[in-house]
């Protein structure tokens, strides 16, 4: 297990964005320039001071001019932070990482003053290294402030994570070497983690704790499991053979029950096929229509009792796979199911395919990639109704 976690600090550990705002609106109106709202803010910050600026400035700024304002505005806002809090959840998380001996620093572009005071102020000891922007070294998501942080903490990079919520920094943690927990409850909306390639989504200070005592290999998976999302709409490119491939050495390690490996898989690619079986049942197979590969999963009732069961186990496996393959899927229920006509949507299937008598299907897996996006899932809630303790 890695013990030591590396923070970033404004929309990780605090909320700043109200006093970032305001600090910034104060310095651009004894300029003359028009007010920053919190939500264009929002993509302001996370590079540093001056690129948020630069940024807020909305026009062209000359290196003089953009230092005098920085002068300015580091001083102000450092002395100005009353609303700046820090998340739910995070004072007790600290604590408990603490109390469990995990190491841990804070990692900031940020100016000195205000990280300093705002540490000092919310923080205070829960933290045992702060690294804020200096021109000794380049930011983040140059990894220079991260080995910073780990010679002060004597501590190697395959001791740490790295914790924050944006895209910079997941380029930092994946620089640094290290695996990244990206936070959804900061400035950044999920899509644009994972556009940036985070493989580890967090959704609260409770789930951080978890996932970080759990280790990283948990962390993926419950991200994996939170990223696949059903998809009915696919782009126009076929699937690349060793996906394929991969897909079914996946479904041929699927548990079955008492390892009689009765189900069978068919990938077909042939657009016509794809069509018939888009119209062997009513209702709900429309992903087939534009989906590039189909996978049918047939199982030989007579062999096994439990086919339903073991086909349903293989195609999950095969829905993860996709997912961790670049690749959307989505379930088309054939069993118990009828087309328009009211015949049954098995008979269907087996007649497409020409499926020896006693293979059933239970499902036909729609798979290719995505032509639409979908947010990933959010952290189930351990209070659920559905959830019991014994």
């Amino acid at each position: 297990m890695r013990k030591t976690v590396l923070f970033d600090l404004d929309g990780t550990l605090l909320d700043t964005l109200q006093d970032i705002t305001s600090a910034t609106n104060e310095i651009l109106s004894r300029y003359g320039r028009a007010a920053c709202t919190v939500a264009e803010m929002r993509d302001f910050v996370g590079n540093g001071a001056r690129h948020q600026f630069r940024s807020s400035w909305k026009g062209d700024i000359s290196e003089e001019l953009l230092d005098e304002a920085l002068e300015l505005y580091r001083p102000y806002y450092a002395a100005h932070i009353p609303d700046t809090r820090p998340y739910d959840g995070i004072i007790e998380l600290l604590k408990g990482l603490k109390a469990d001996g995990f190491r841990m620093a804070v990692v900031t572009n940020k100016p000195v003053l205000p990280t300093t005071s705002l540490c000092n102020k919310l923080l205070g000891d829960l933290v045992d290294v702060v690294v804020a922007e200096s021109p000794e070294r380049p930011k983040k998501p140059a990894p220079d402030m991260v080995e910073e942080a780990m010679r002060q903490l004597g501590v190697t990079r395959d001791d740490c994570v790295y914790v924050g919520d944006s895209e910079v920094d997941v380029a930092t943690g994946r620089n640094s070497g290290m695996p990244c927990y990206a936070c959804t409850w900061g400035y950044r909306d999920t899509d644009v983690l994972l556009r940036s390639g985070a493989d580890i989504l967090v959704d609260s200070a409770e789930e951080l704790g978890r996932m970080l005592r759990c280790g990283e290999k948990s962390a993926r998976l419950m991200t994996l499991l939170k990223r696949r999302r059903s998809v009915r709409k696919f782009e126009d490119r076929p699937v690349e053979e060793e996906k394929i491939r991969a897909l079914l050495s996946a479904a041929l390690l699927a548990p079955t029950s008492r390892s009689l490996s009765e189900v069978e898989y068919r990938a077909i690619t042939d657009r016509t096929v794809i069509g018939f079986l888009a119209q062997c049942k009513e209702h709900g197979a429309g992903p087939l229509t534009t989906a590039p590969l189909a996978l049918v999963l047939t199982a030989d009732a007579d062999k096994a009792d439990t086919w339903i069961e073991d086909s349903s186990l293989a195609a999950i496996v095969l829905q993860l796979m996709a997912e961790e393959l670049g690749l959307a899927s989505c379930w088309i229920q054939m069993h118990l199911r009828k087309d328009e006509g009211d015949f049954d949507a098995e008979e269907n299937v087996a007649r497409v395919l020409g499926l020896p008598k006693g293979r059933r299907c239970v499902c036909v897996l729609a798979i290719g990639y995505r032509a639409e996006e979908k947010e990933a899932n959010r952290e189930p809630s351990l209070k659920d109704l559905r959830i019991h303790r014994l």
